[in-house]
């Protein structure tokens, strides 16, 4: 543990000092490394936010995916493309679906401090921006027509309830 001999407020301010940088720093109060992250979505993440829309509505546990890192997948509720119902489970949002059929945008970076999102930066992205040098449309074939037709009928039925449940407020 590092010794003090400064006030909070002063070790706030070097803090939020440091994180602009981007580069790391120890905490003068906890000794902890803290940095500010800039994060994209990669391609295994895209994977991840596939397997979460296939699932859609149901929740999937971020250890049963197939590809990727589970951190990295749990990294998607910082664009809003999924969100969290219990410890470690997930859930596609209609702007994560929506982003999946190449009809959503979201900021091609996020700036994360102590897992929480801070920042946004960049051009606005769709989902044709991650898999270049790919066929989109040989990657979308991944979902079969009865898959397709499941989650069009999940997002009507959803958006259906939503507006229901928004007249109801």
């Amino acid at each position: 543990m590092m010794e003090l001999g400064i006030t909070l407020g002063e070790a706030r301010g070097h803090l939020n000092t440091r994180k602009m940088t981007g580069k790391a720093t120890r905490c003068p109060c906890c000794d902890q490394t803290v940095k500010v992250y800039k994060r994209t979505i990669t391609k295994s993440m895209l994977n991840n936010l596939m397997q979460f829309c296939i699932a859609y509505p149901n929740k999937v546990h971020v250890k049963k995916l197939r590809a990727g890192i589970s951190g990295d997948a749990a990294k998607l509720r910082h664009w809003g493309l999924i969100r969290q119902v219990s410890a470690g489970n997930h859930v596609a949002t209609h702007e994560g679906v929506e982003f999946v059929f190449g009809n959503h945008f979201v900021p091609e970076h996020v700036f994360l401090f102590n897992t929480e999102k801070i920042g946004e930066a960049g051009v606005k992205i769709s989902v044709r921006d991650i898999v270049d040098g790919f066929d989109y449309d040989k990657l979308m074939r991944g979902f079969t027509e009865t898959e397709s037709a499941e989650l069009q009928r999940s997002l009507e039925t959803k958006t259906t309830v939503e507006g229901e449940n928004h007249g109801n407020r």
